[in-house]
């Protein structure tokens, strides 16, 4: 990563390292569901969340994480998911099928179910924007050498999709917002990368992020927490290096060092991040974006699994 660009990024960042400084590993470990007893129902997790126990983001499952005491289960094998979203106790997942990704939703069983009417699109990162919507992006190639990228709805009740967004640039990444909004990541031909700002109405506007952008989390009108991959990082590295806290409004960028973006909480309060540096295990702890200079709240460390994203079940 770049060195940070301001004062307050590089106090925050200081007082990132300073609130985690220390802290061992409680033991926490994954445990795994397939022991013959009938699954956990997915309800009864706080979060589901995208990791691996071999630090292999492309062999990456499914698991259930309870806060608090802190535990973690294993919920699919060898399914190679990438991304994950929940509403309502309903999980929806992106997983590696052959030459494309599989957008399923995700039984207690661990087993991977077809979404009705929506077909087998070459998707990934999907969203539940409401209680019968889904958001996706995937690659329309309407001719020979002629690529374009798409944000698509998926309507579940009409079982109809709708274009939000498509251009011939890479799209990373996409996220839901308030009032109809939507943030993607755009990635051009000449490396720029970009957070891309859609209103309801269909204007835009585009804010320039220095690094590699992975995962967007827009969990509150005040900030998008972007997540930034570690590009310089060797074999058994950790792969994610710091998050960014992007003002949606007034295109400000906070950086915070050390700490990668899980997921927000129900209500949007608080940021759960993972302290990066760490490949082996996971330290889990809470961010308040209202207090962007305090320390960390330590939840406690998940021993042999490295999470990468998550998604609140409830």
């Amino acid at each position: 990563m770049r060195p940070l660009r301001s004062v307050v990024a590089a106090l925050c960042a200081a007082t990132l390292l300073l609130g985690l400084a220390g802290c061992g590993d409680d033991g926490a470990s994954a445990a795994d569901s397939a022991t013959g007893a009938s699954p956990r129902p997915l309800s009864s997790f706080d979060l589901v969340v995208v990791a691996s126990e071999s630090n292999d983001a492309l062999a990456a499952d499914l698991y259930g994480i309870t806060l608090d005491p802190l535990t973690a289960v294993r919920i699919t094998h060898d399914k190679r998911i990438s991304t994950v979203d929940a509403q309502d106790g309903r999980v929806v997942v992106a997983a590696a099928d052959g030459a494309v990704d599989q957008l399923a939703f995700v039984t207690a069983a661990g087993e991977l179910t077809e979404i009705p009417g929506l077909g087998r699109p070459f998707a990934y990162n999907p969203s539940f924007v409401d209680n019968h919507t889904l958001m996706f992006d995937d690659v329309l190639v309407p001719e020979e050498d002629v690529q374009v990228n798409r944000t698509l709805l998926f309507d579940e009740t009409e079982r109809a999709k709708s274009t939000l967004f498509q251009i011939r640039d890479n799209l990373i990444s996409s996220a839901p917002g308030p009032e109809g909004q939507v943030a993607l990541v755009r990635s051009r031909k000449n490396g720029r990368e970009s957070v891309v700002i859609r209103a309801a109405d269909g204007a835009t506007r585009e804010t320039s992020i220095e690094g590699d952008i992975g995962e967007l989390l827009w969990g509150s009108s005040r900030y998008i927490a972007v997540a930034m991959n570690n590009v310089e990082r060797k074999k058994g590295d950790d792969p994610s290096a710091a998050v960014i806290l992007l003002d949606p409004v007034a295109g400000k960028q906070l950086q915070l060092g050390l700490s990668q973006p899980i997921a927000w909480n129900p209500d949007a309060s608080r940021l759960l991040v993972r302290r990066t540096g760490d490949a082996a295990g996971s330290q889990l702890a809470w961010f308040d974006p209202t207090n962007p200079q305090g320390e960390l709240t330590r939840i406690g460390g998940i021993t042999n699994l490295v999470i990468y994203s998550g998604a609140w079940v409830a």
